[in-house]
């Protein structure tokens, strides 16, 4: 008898937890972006359209957080992408154990277009040198300062986004304005696919979004 009370109770606690859950989503549910608003996102600093300092190292930041997912706080050089067995590109988080991430055709393009940038030949082995270098070159911004400068990028990119002609985007503009690393991760299931129950939740919160 109290084996069944005892399972009775984690049964109703389990239920309350989850409609708790539910309720705090429908209440406040968590901002997510539209595949074609990123594309939007993406298309401003690949064409220059919103003037930023160091366009191309925001461009790749956002990319790590869209198409891979590789933790910010493990790219600290170059050489940690590497080139597999089969010629792609896969990345080394430098830690122990090591873990290689096999990366995406979508990523490694920007990940090409980025070394591009920096003259650097990527058919050739990556370099040890920073993967967001300062100014000097020999140091690698911190992930607040790539913050920052996201952050710097967000206030301008709303700023346009107000002004588009196309209603969809400018109706997004309170989401540009606070994007950030983990909202584009949040925003794409390339990574959550990986993560069944994240990705669930991902799927549940766009419901509930969507029915709002």
């Amino acid at each position: 008898m109290a084996h069944r009370a005892i399972s009775q109770e984690r049964i109703l606690r389990g239920t309350l937890q989850t409609a708790i859950l539910k309720t705090l989503a429908m209440s406040r549910p968590l901002m997510v972006l539209e595949p074609r608003e990123l594309d939007w996102v993406f298309q401003q600093l690949m064409d220059g359209a919103v003037p930023v300092l160091r366009p191309e190292q925001i461009l790749f930041h956002m990319a790590i957080a869209r198409f891979s997912n590789i933790k910010i706080s493990h790219v600290q050089s170059l050489s940690q992408f590497q080139r597999g067995s089969d010629g792609g590109w896969v990345f080394d988080n430098g830690k122990l154990p090591p873990s290689v991430i096999k990366l995406s055709p979508e990523f490694s393009a920007y990940l090409e277009r980025y070394l591009e940038w920096y003259a650097i030949d990527h058919h050739e082995p990556l370099a040890i040198a920073p993967a967001f270098p300062t100014n000097d070159g020999r140091l690698s911004y911190v992930p607040d300062a790539l913050h920052y400068h996201l952050d710097e990028f967000c206030k301008r990119l709303a700023d346009a986004a107000r002004t588009c002609a196309d209603q969809a985007i400018s109706r997004a503009e309170g989401k540009f304005r606070t994007m950030t690393f983990t909202t584009i991760r949040r925003s794409t299931s390339f990574t959550c696919k990986a993560k069944r129950p994240e990705y669930q939740a991902q799927c549940y919160r766009r419901r509930v979004q969507r029915a709002r």
